[in-house]
């Protein structure tokens, strides 16, 4: 399987979070794609009425980012051993950012490959982890039958929280597995959990975005002076074309009452309103031996040590909820200008993720079963 050239193509199929998208177009082209190695697939659609979000405290959040109609999701299975292995990824990116004077080098729905570099909405998160899923079992398939069970899970909303995603998914769908992968993580480190997330309805205009974007680091720094462990990560565009800023969570223990604090701090003199929307706790996964053997793996590939930390995708939330033993290992790296931008990922990565990932499963968890 050329596995580049799908994830070009899955970068032309817009399937922004926020937008009035279904994700059938994309669910549909995927489901295509996997009846090409004959693997049989087929898309879960969500009911919106069984999502199931006790995190929230604000029902606005569901309302602001995500129209209540069913979305699609596509699951694919593949072996019938006792080792039940999931690997995941999402198609679903951030909302193009309308509030930064940044441009695209490159149109954002093109896939442009450059000195070895794909740009795009979404080449690095995480349409490139699903090439890389799909490019590990078509390495690997017809090796590993009688001792390994693969799903795949390819889901929408991991941008907006992922209840409409994996979350359902994994509420639904799967009753129980010996380890979950995600394919949406860093190149030069393996994650075993994940920060929270806090959103926040910002109603003010384009000017004052664009300042927040060119300044974040200050933001940052008064977050941090004030004790709130809060990092700014990005602004989603809500479906009444209005601002949600998003911040990644180190931890939960903080006040939410001085957000706005801070906020007046940062804006002096700027009468602006502001909601807490939504906040889900960070989770950690219990078990890690996983991770240690896959970072000596790709410490060895690379020539480079890994370390194991706690990150931001936020999809091994609800895998850990259910106890499994849960890891994330991807392409993205410190250059690749997530929810930016210029979004890009190497060529060479994609390759050196696909090789690492297929050695662990072949030369660790087979031979562990």
């Amino acid at each position: 399987m050329d596995f580049i050239s799908l994830t070009k193509a899955l970068i032309s199929i817009p399937s922004m979070a926020t937008s009035e998208e279904s994700y059938e177009n994309i669910a549909k082209y995927l489901q295509t794609e996997i009846q090409k190695l004959g693997i049989n697939s087929r898309p879960v659609i969500t009911n919106p009425a069984k999502i199931e979000n006790p995190d929230f405290y604000n029902k606005n959040l569901i309302s602001l980012l995500t129209p209540k109609i069913p979305k699609y999701n596509v699951i694919a299975n593949y072996g019938n051993g006792s080792f039940h292995l999931i690997m995941s990824a999402h198609f679903d990116t951030v909302t193009i950012d309308k509030y930064s004077n940044q441009k695209w080098s490159y149109p954002p729905f093109a896939g442009k490959i450059n000195n070895g570099t794909l740009y795009g909405l979404g080449a690095a998160d995480n349409k490139s982890g699903i090439g890389i899923a799909l490019g590990v079992l078509d390495k690997i398939k017809g090796k590993f039958e009688g001792k390994i069970s693969i799903t795949l899970l390819f889901t929408g909303d991991e941008e907006i929280g992922g209840y409409g995603g994996i979350g359902y998914l994994l509420n639904n769908e799967i009753s129980a597995a010996d380890l979950f992968i995600s394919l949406n993580g860093s190149f030069d480190k393996i994650n075993i959990g994940c920060y929270g997330r806090l959103w926040i309805h910002f109603v003010s205009n384009q000017e004052i975005c664009a300042f927040i974007l060119s300044h974040r680091l200050e933001l940052n720094n008064i977050l941090k002076s004030h004790n709130i462990p809060l990092r700014f990560s990005h602004i989603e565009t809500s479906r009444d074309d209005s601002p949600v800023l998003v911040f990644d969570a180190l931890t939960s223990n903080f006040d939410q009452k001085l957000i706005r604090q801070v906020f007046h701090e940062f804006l002096p003199n700027i009468t602006f309103e502001l909601e807490i929307l939504g906040f889900i706790k960070p989770a950690i996964s219990s078990k890690s031996f996983y991770a240690e053997i896959l970072a000596k793996l790709a410490s060895t590939h690379s020539m480079k040590k890994q370390t194991i930390k706690i990150g931001a995708p936020s999809d091994l939330r609800f895998a850990i909820n259910k106890n499994i033993p849960s890891l994330s290992f991807g392409p993205i790296q410190s250059t690749s200008n997530v929810h930016k931008p210029n979004e890009n990922v190497k060529i060479e990565t994609i390759n050196s993720c696909v090789e690492i990932v297929s050695n662990f499963i072949l030369n660790f968890v087979y031979r562990r079963v």
